[in-house]
């Protein structure tokens, strides 16, 4: 990831759950805005959703979402600092 002033690159990635399992949007793909946007529309038409996100590894993949058959998409926008047990 190039260092820009994104969450990502402050060490907070932005995240989304499926199924719980976690998935680290690819910030240097999509602006998180239109990640959150694509996939509130996949689950409001019952269609599907393509979004940027970074494996296990850091390397670049895609998530396809049917919103048909999700229930429900947690997007975690890392806002603000830290929690104190969070820090390093």
């Amino acid at each position: 990831m190039s260092p820009d002033n994104n969450s990502a690159a402050n060490g907070h990635l932005r995240t989304v759950q499926i199924g719980g399992v976690d998935y680290a949007i690819d910030e240097s793909a999509v602006k998180i805005e239109q990640a959150v946007a694509t996939i509130r529309q996949a689950l409001t038409d019952s269609s599907f959703a393509e979004v940027p996100v970074l494996d296990s590894t850091g390397k670049p993949a895609k998530l396809f979402i049917n919103g048909a058959a999700t229930g429900a998409v947690l997007v975690g926008l890392a806002e603000g600092p830290p929690k104190p047990g969070e820090m390093s």
